[in-house]
């Protein structure tokens, strides 16, 4: 009994969002929903070729972005009303845990309706990872040339699959359009944030070299907190900041 009260528990707190759809409602058309994804000849025929992409390319970290084809308009569609819908059945058992009454069947089944819902996310967000490769290697190029794809790749990912769920179905748009907007949004401040809180290595060994830094703990504290102040300042001023930050421990270098 301990057992499925903790599993209620942990059903309890899942945040299943969904976006509605008046088919939802007609116990007639949840076959068709439920049903098998449009062009599915076509579709497995991508898959065994997306298949074949993956296992030849030597970029582990490219490899995610080869385990699902692209979609077109209807299928991609299709999944995410699919996807919607068993969140909604979910939904619906969840609101009727209270009830006491054949509660160890409800749990099950909502429980496999999450495992449901997570594999189909991921295969959205699978067949939309390729975006995130194409944007960061067109639109950052110069940056990226300078740092690790992976680390940006793996967050770039994490992106899309949160995306999945905040995406709008219904109102006809392209999944690809929002998740766009997304990654860019992200990898700007992703690279603005380690821009502004980064402190160069060659500039920091220059310091001690000259002497800048004080030996004694409280005041590298104080000293950090300084540069720190400097650094939240806007990207355009970072270079300034850099210089008054070294010109006033220049020349009190010598009291720590």
């Amino acid at each position: 009994m301990q057992a499925i009260e903790e599993r209620k528990e942990s059903i309890l707190k899942t945040n299943l969002k969904y976006f509605h759809h008046a088919d939802f409602d007609k116990k007639i058309t949840s076959k068709k929903i439920l049903g098998d994804i449009p062009d599915k000849r076509k579709f497995e025929l991508e898959s065994k070729k997306v298949l074949n992409l993956r296992n030849t390319n030597k970029q582990p970290e490219m490899r995610p972005c080869y385990e699902e084809p692209l979609l077109t308009r209807e299928q991609e569609y299709h999944l995410f009303k699919q996807l919607n819908f068993l969140k909604f059945k979910a939904k619906n058992l969840i609101e009727k845990l209270n009830c006491k009454k054949s509660i160890k069947t409800k749990i099950e089944k909502i429980e496999n309706l999450q495992v449901k819902i997570y594999d189909l996310r991921n295969k959205i967000a699978s067949s939309n990872f390729r975006l995130a490769t194409h944007i960061l290697k067109n639109d950052f190029k110069s940056y990226r040339e300078k740092r690790n794809l992976h680390n940006y790749l793996s967050d770039a990912y994490m992106d899309v699959i949160k995306s999945v769920d905040y995406f709008n179905y219904t109102l006809g748009n392209k999944f690809s359009t929002y998740c766009v907007w997304v990654l860019r949004k992200n990898f700007f401040r992703t690279i603005n944030l380690k821009k502004r809180h980064h402190m160069p290595l060659q500039f920091t060994k220059y310091c001690y070299q000259k002497g800048a830094f004080p030996t004694s703990v409280p005041a590298c504290a104080c000293h950090i907190s300084v540069y720190g102040y400097f650094t939240r300042a806007c990207s355009a001023a970072h270079h300034v900041a850099i210089w008054i930050f070294f010109r006033i421990y220049k020349c009190n270098g010598n009291s720590g």
